[in-house]
């Protein structure tokens, strides 16, 4: 049995162990572990996240040390690792593939020193998807073209059988219909140019690689390694609930719910100090 034992620097009930002694909170254990500021500072960091900001404008805006916001992120990153695991989209499903490039350092180059040109390894493929009742998904789906392996890798899973797979004859989006027994609409992207959106068949995956544009392009100069991680974030921003401070209480729900802690001196690989925790 435990016994409450006052409260912790940001307020936070403290309880003790009557049997071992030791003390907890309902955030031991979870992201918040260790944390000086309130959870309602996270909350606030989690509204401009899916808000479209990008980190150095929350640096800015919040006045915080530069060290912060990269930190928060990877700690909202590591509470939404898995968040789309379960989406499925049903009934009517668009879906496409958009490229995001390499970082300069790591872009391959010809043995002329020229970059290799067209959809090569230095463009990123990301698989987007969304149903008629607006769930969506965005996923890594590796780097280049997309191919039979790499497209049910990414999609196979998120998409119910039977559906009606609407998209732009790409060659490796066969496999789904084939192994989902998918009603196949196709549609020439080519022809499709110009078209006014509400008559575009393709437009509601179309807004959606914008949006992955405007979100990722916010954020410029990110570390590609953590992709993934900013495509489960726009995941939140995207789909329900639309209410942003009901996204708030679902992702800080998810957070006490994650086993996981991150400290600042194991993610900045610094020596332990007094000032290590959150800031």
């Amino acid at each position: 049995s435990v016994a409450k034992a006052g409260f912790n620097r940001t307020g936070v009930q403290r309880y003790r162990c009557k049997a071992c002694k030791k003390v907890s909170t309902p955030v031991t254990g979870t992201i918040f572990d260790n944390a000086k500021l309130p959870v309602t500072a996270w909350a606030d960091f989690i509204l401009q996240a899916i808000s479209f900001e990008s980190i150095s404008s929350m640096t800015r805006e919040d006045r915080r040390a530069d060290t912060t916001p990269p930190y928060w992120m990877a700690k909202l990153f590591t509470v939404l690792d898995g968040i789309q695991d379960d989406t499925v989209l049903a009934g009517r499903v668009w879906i496409d593939e958009k490229y995001w490039p390499v970082a300069a350092k790591d872009a391959a180059r010809r043995a002329d020193g020229r970059l290799l040109r067209g959809l090569s390894r230095n463009q990123i493929c990301i698989a987007i998807g969304i149903d008629e009742s607006g769930r969506s998904i965005f996923l890594c789906e590796g780097f280049g073209k997309p191919n039979i392996g790499r497209t049910w890798a990414a999609f196979g899973s998120h998409i119910a059988p039977r559906s009606i797979l609407v998209h732009d004859m790409e060659h490796a989006h066969t496999v789904l219909v084939s192994r989902l027994s998918l009603i196949d609409e196709q549609h020439n992207a080519k022809t499709l140019k110009g078209l006014p959106d509400d008559i575009n068949p393709l437009e509601p995956v179309n807004r959606l690689c914008y949006m992955a544009d405007r979100f990722l392009g916010s954020h410029s100069g990110f570390n590609r390694t953590d992709l993934q991680g900013y495509l489960n974030l726009l995941h939140v921003a995207m789909n329900p609930p639309e209410n942003k401070l009901e996204k708030v209480a679902m992702v800080l729900d998810r957070a006490m719910r994650c086993p996981n802690t991150l400290r600042f001196r194991d993610f900045y690989n610094v020596k332990p100090s007094s000032k290590d925790c959150d800031k």
